[in-house]
């Protein structure tokens, strides 16, 4: 018979009887979540088990384990912690706001980079390795995601998860006017159409960000708007 996981059955117990941390217990399990999150982010999921993070952590399995069920356990607080941010924030801007699109991307960009510009450890984990949860859990990171990403247009969200863009870059590119289309061609004439320059990389009548390969460590530039 297949054994039911320990974080369900954890989640449950701790539903029906939340425990209580006291001050120590507390900023040892924010330091969990942050570390833990910068090393997966870094390295990516499946980079390495759990025991490895508990020595790279200084803790032994066991506290580790009273902390988070297991690596799965660990990953979906992390996630869970950034789209809570995400929805406490994004609905804060009223739509009668004055110019309430771009308070919406001063916000976005707000909980989703650091003081340095770069994307924080959990949306790098949540952009690259939310389809390796558990199917149990998959579902609904993923479901809470796209109403998030439903605020915002495929292009806002291409250009600002773009790091080599900067906030005013991101503003600027949005304001630029679109291309105008070119008239149509007369009856009877042949147009050849170019190859080098595929359709799924048009928006809004201009160029838009190619979609780039993704690397952690070096904190590269990403188009992901069309992910699911």
């Amino acid at each position: 018979m297949e054994q039911i996981p320990l974080r369900l059955l954890r989640n449950i117990a701790e539903e029906a009887a939340p425990t209580r941390f006291t001050p120590r217990q507390q900023a040892r399990h924010e330091r969990i979540m942050n570390l833990g999150a910068m090393l997966i982010a870094r390295f990516g999921v499946g980079a390495f088990a759990f025991g490895r993070l508990a020595q790279a952590l200084r803790y032994s399995t066991s506290t580790l384990r009273w902390h988070f069920a297991d690596f799965d356990d660990l990953v979906i607080a992390i996630l869970r912690r950034h789209l809570n941010l995400l929805t406490l924030t994004l609905p804060g801007i009223p739509q009668t706001t004055p110019d309430a699109a771009r308070s919406r991307r001063a916000a976005y960009l707000a909980a989703t980079r650091d003081q340095e510009g770069n994307l924080t450890s959990a949306h790098k984990i949540l952009l690259r390795d939310r389809a390796a949860l558990p199917a149990d859990e998959a579902g609904a990171i993923a479901a809470t995601w796209s109403k998030l990403r439903g605020r915002f247009t495929e292009e806002e969200l291409c250009l600002l998860d773009d790091l080599t863009l900067s906030p005013a870059e991101i503003e600027q590119r949005l304001a630029e006017p679109p291309v105008k289309s070119p008239d149509p061609a007369p009856v009877g004439e042949i147009i050849s159409t170019p190859t080098h320059k595929p359709m799924a990389h048009i928006t809004r009548g201009r160029p838009a960000l190619p979609p780039r390969p993704f690397h952690p460590e070096t904190s590269q530039s990403l188009c992901v708007a069309a992910e699911a």
